[in-house]
């Protein structure tokens, strides 16, 4: 054996040594990966629970735009629109009938209260 092959060895040793420290600590790593992957997954299906839950929740409330909320609110608003429409000509014709007058007056009233409901269900949602 050569004077080199001996440094060679204690590189190698060394080198050995340094692998075995690196292992010992990426298992380390590897185990609290583990551990809080665990937690990750038990806490995932602790939200799935909770989520069919307020689903339910809300289902029985009603308050879900899948029930067709929304859809149902627009109609209402676009009805009442198109007979404050209908109306405005009559007032004009008949400017003394007062109780028509009011009327029509507050359905658009109305008709403005539940656009801007309306309005804000669609921000919500979006």
């Amino acid at each position: 054996m050569t004077y080199s092959g001996l440094f060679d060895e204690e590189k190698k040793d060394k080198q050995i040594a340094k692998l075995k420290k690196e292992n010992k600590n990426l298992k380390e790593i590897d185990k609290q990966h583990q551990k809080l992957n665990g937690e990750l997954q038990l806490e995932i299906q602790k939200l799935k629970k909770e989520n069919e839950i307020l689903y339910e929740g809300n289902d029985v409330l009603g308050i879900y735009v899948g029930g067709g909320v929304k859809d149902k609110l627009k109609k209402i608003v676009k009805s009442m629109i198109k007979d404050i429409e209908v109306a405005t000509p009559l007032i004009r014709r008949n400017p003394k009938g007062i109780l028509f007058k009011t009327s029509i007056q507050s359905l658009a009233k109305y008709a403005k209260r539940l656009n801007d409901i309306y309005q804000e269900m669609v921000k919500k949602i979006n």
